[in-house]
Parts: structure tokens; sequence; C-alpha cells
């Protein structure tokens, strides 16, 4: 009998030994538990900032994106200069019924029809005008000659073969300031 007092007594031990280590192992767990909700709701804060900035930043888009839109109108759209095309006589008075006689009225497929504007620009044939003329402005002649050294190859030392001349006009404006008195 004493011998089982002795062997519960260390199963009793093993026991409460196996006990504190599963309470520790517990307890480290809640701890990470803990950490990981902690993580968790600083992440979801996160997320809410994102969310709230991604939608600003859309609104913003939308704002510049018509802005965009306005602009281009207001470039590239119809002109208020540009007077409205007037109504033609005969296709107005065919619609309006007024004339009942089929052989003065237009055909249908003239009604319907969107009259076509031609292509803008120079047309096809049309005489160009041409480059402008600057011979009333003062000339200076200038002669632009290659010293005797680079006249020469550099690899060889061989002269270069004559090709000619090359003319070219260069116009340079000269502003005067005069004061008069």
């Amino acid at each position: 009998m004493v011998v089982d007092v002795l062997d519960i007594e260390r199963e009793l031990i093993g026991l409460r030994c196996e006990a504190k280590y599963w309470q520790a192992q517990h307890a480290r767990a809640s701890e990470r538990e803990r950490a990981w909700k902690e993580l968790a709701q600083t992440l979801e804060a996160t997320v809410h900032e994102q969310a709230a900035q991604i939608k600003e930043k859309h609104e913003e888009n939308e704002a510049l994106k018509a802005q965009v839109l306005w602009l281009k109108l207001q470039v590239f759209g119809q002109k208020s200069q540009k007077g409205k095309p007037t109504p033609d006589p005969e296709l107005s008075a065919a619609e309006d019924g007024s004339e009942a006689d089929s052989s003065t009225a237009s055909s249908p497929d003239d009604s319907n029809a969107p009259k076509q504007k031609g292509k803008r620009g120079k047309k096809k044939g049309a005489k160009g005008h041409g480059r402008h003329s600057y011979d009333e402005l003062e000339t200076e002649e200038v002669i632009v000659d290659l010293p005797e050294g680079e006249k020469r190859c550099a690899c060889c030392g061989k002269p270069y073969a004559d090709f000619g001349t090359e003319d070219s006009q260069e116009i340079d404006l000269i502003f005067r300031v005069i004061r008069r008195i």
C-alpha cells in the first residue's frame, strides 16, 4: 500500500506540472491573441482611413475630369462667333406642309440628308502661297572658311576633296530702340 501511495503521489506531481505547463501555454496563447487583436484593430483603422482617402481622391479625380471636359469644350467646342446655319426655305416649307404640290417639293432623300461640309485647309490643285521673299531686307554676305589645319583628314593627313560650296540664308532680326524727343 505504501508503494501505491508513492506512485499516486508521483503521478499527482506529474499531473500538477503538466497542468502548470498547459496554464502557461494558455497564458502565452491569450497574450498572442490580444496582440493580434490590437494589430487587427490598428489595421482596420488604417483601412478605414485609406478608404476615406481613396473616396476623396476619386471625387477630386471626377471633379478634375469634369474641369478638363469643360476646358476642352471651351477650346475645341462650337464657337459663339459662328452663326447657326439658316434653314433652307424649301425644306422648311416641305416640313410645314404648306406646299401641297409634289412637283415643287424636294425628294425624301434630299430632305433627310444633312449638308456635307468640305474638308478644311488647302484643297488639291489649289495654288499655294509659296515662300515669302526677303529681297527688300539689307543683306550681308559672310563667307565661312575652315582653317588650313582642319582641311585635312585627322587619320591619314590627306586633304579633303573639294565638293563645292554650301549656300544658305539666315535671317537675324535686330531690334533698335529709337528715342524721339
